[in-house]
């Protein structure tokens, strides 16, 4: 093809591609650019255009051919051709890989690796040339991009090979897998035990000699604020001890300063692991050395001033982690595995915690949480009841990590993670409770009910609640409220006497400053009057926090039937009482306005209680209405 024609052919393309192009001529272009690719000798073009051309459009259009050679028409090339077009994807791979875009560059690759998946029975060389790209320095990117759209070519359905081809390719990676998985893993260590590439870490403004649980006696103060409350003694935990030692050990506040294009490396290599892991089988290839190496990485996302590619490193870990721990691996040594996994995320929950979840990538902690939630959910179980499982240490940190998150969707997120562990209790309530598994929790329980309580006041949390909206079905606030209310309600059935001593307390301290507020109003000629110095913010406020602890008021009274009428009855006529005070305080004003019309928050909210209020009674006093 003359070099005419060869720049006609990319000035097409560049037209199609033109904004400036009209849907009319890029149907023109388009019938045209098909009549060339269905050419018996297109390919010869498009092998021309990738070496004269720098174009990415005409690369991606060339390698487009090209793999449609290979996938649809591969057997009727004669074997000279084969190996000609074999070597050039080989060599263009190795040589561009970084200097095109990402799509043009997975494009060329797919196109070598078709090549190779037809040809891997009777040419070893294929498999042994990517390994070797692996294996070298300089070739690492180019071969780990290789390897990871080998594996995500054997895994999709493939319509192109024949169920014997397919059948082949798919044992030969099964067979190569240890090898695969041990050169990569290798690569990764090399990275971690280069000093060159260690730096110490400390969190800002924290000692790092100290473990963040050391400052208390109980594990669990940091979350609990009530004066009265004294926390059991737990034979079964750790404590903070084994918390100390394990953020003392050096791995665990490492930090690694990686050049750009080792980064680059790490990070392939970490999205191949990844991808590897997702269908390889685990049970010998898991070990807890490849789980310390694969944490050391995810530690570099849990930083503040991480770089980005140090977030990315994090970020691909994290992957690779929740790809181990949502299989459900049984491995040889179970226990020796599961108790690695609990210390290595002991150890990155408390440096999340540290640096702050809101100061973190957000992709990184989408993927922390979810690890978190794979954890309780799948591995609790397993290690709950080990003496050296120091599970009020892990609350803590979970606790803190839950509350501290930036908005309300990742708080949801979070506490789905304790949710979890609330139904792993429920699971043991009844049948094992005797050997005090269920016995041991108040203190966490009593420290995520009030925790959950103070998230939910506008006296703790004025900042997230005024930005809810609140009016109209479903609401943000709706949602808001039945997710605290759900959660405290598998807290009341674990444990009844920790949300009644909890909610009554403050249900009434409410209904008391309702009456203040009621007794500050005039009501004169169907207008309220309020006095000068009144504060209608922190009226509205309050009057909030009194509807949301009436909705909430019903976990604290329990449902007066059977046996449970005489032990519940004072509560509930504690409570009745106070609802019948405020519904008479609230009739006062519902059909009143203010004197002047400034703001309708008064109004609007007073008829928001009085609603509550009779909707909260007939849901304490007639549960099945």
């Amino acid at each position: 093809m003359s070099d005419n024609v060869l720049k006609g052919l990319e000035g097409l393309l560049e037209e199609f591609y033109s904004p400036n192009s009209s849907n009319q001529r890029k149907c023109e272009i388009e019938k045209e650019l098909q009549t060339v690719s269905a050419g018996p000798y297109a390919w010869h073009y498009c092998l021309q255009l990738l070496q004269q051309s720098s174009s990415q459009y005409s690369h991606w259009y060339s390698l487009s051919v090209l793999e449609n050679l290979v996938c649809n028409k591969w057997q009727t090339l004669d074997v000279a051709n084969r190996s000609n077009l074999r070597q050039y994807c080989y060599q263009l791979s190795v040589t561009q890989l970084s200097s095109n875009p990402s799509y043009v560059t997975n494009k060329l690759v797919k196109v070598y690796i078709n090549i190779g998946m037809r040809e891997w029975r009777d040419n070893t060389m294929f498999f042994d040339q990517i390994m070797t790209l692996v294996s070298a320095q300089s070739t690492s990117y180019a071969g780990l991009t290789m390897l990871l759209v080998l594996s995500e070519e054997i895994v999709r359905n493939r319509e192109d090979l024949s169920t014997t081809e397919y059948s082949q390719c798919k044992a030969l990676l099964h067979s190569n897998a240890p090898i695969i998985l041990s050169t990569i893993i290798g690569l990764l260590d090399s990275m971690v035990c280069d000093k060159k590439y260690l730096t110490p870490h400390s969190s800002p403004g924290s000692n790092p000699s100290v473990s963040p649980l050391q400052t208390s006696s109980s594990p669990l103060a940091l979350c609990n604020t009530s004066p009265h409350y004294t926390p059991p003694h737990d034979p079964h935990s750790g404590g903070g001890e084994l918390l100390s030692r394990l953020l003392q050990q050096t791995h665990a506040k490492t930090t690694l300063a990686l050049d750009e294009s080792t980064s680059k490396v790490g990070i392939a290599a970490l999205k191949c692991l990844s991808h590897l892991l997702s269908w390889v089988p685990l049970t010998e290839v898991v070990s807890p050395g490849l789980l310390s190496t694969v944490f050391t990485f995810a530690r570099q996302g849990a930083l503040t001033s991480a770089s980005q590619s140090n977030t990315l490193l994090g970020t691909q870990a994290m992957c690779c982690i929740n790809e181990i721990v949502a299989r459900n691996l049984v491995p040889a040594h179970l226990e020796e595995f599961i108790l690695h996994l609990f210390h290595q995320t002991l150890q990155l929950l408390s440096r999340v915690c540290d640096e702050g979840p809101a100061t973190l990538d957000r992709c990184y902690l989408q993927k922390f949480t979810e690890f978190l939630g794979l954890f309780t959910n799948g591995h609790l179980r397993r290690v709950e009841s080990n003496a050296t499982f120091p599970i009020l240490d892990f609350l803590s940190l979970l606790f803190k990590f839950t509350f501290s998150q930036p908005d309300t969707e990742t708080f949801f997120e979070s506490l789905d993670v304790c949710t979890n562990w609330l139904d792993f209790l429920i699971s043991l309530k009844g049948y094992m409770s005797p050997d005090g598994t269920i016995q041991r929790y108040g203190e966490a329980l009593h420290s995520l009910a009030n925790l959950l309580l103070n998230k939910v006041r506008f006296c703790y949390n004025p900042e997230e609640l005024i930005d809810l909206e609140y009016d109209g079905e479903e609401s943000e606030w709706d949602v808001f409220i039945d997710n605290i209310t759900h959660v405290l309600g598998k807290v009341g059935e674990l444990a009844p006497d920790v949300c009644s001593h909890l909610l009554l307390p403050l249900y009434l301290e409410s209904c008391q400053l309702f009456h203040q507020i009621e007794s500050n109003i005039r009501v004169d000629k169907n207008i309220l009057i309020l006095p000068d110095a009144t504060d209608k913010v922190s009226i509205y406020k309050t009057l909030r926090d009194v509807s949301t602890l009436t909705h909430l008021a019903q976990l604290s009274v329990p449902t007066l039937h059977g046996e449970k009428f005489n032990e519940g009855i004072q509560q509930a006529q504690t409570v009745l009482s106070q609802c019948l005070e405020c519904i008479a305080g609230c009739k006062r004003y519902c059909n009143t306005r203010e004197k002047e019309m400034a703001s309708d928050i008064l109004l609007e909210d007073n008829s928001n209680i009085f609603q509550s209020l009779n909707r909260e009674l007939r849901i304490i006093f007639h549960p099945t209405a």
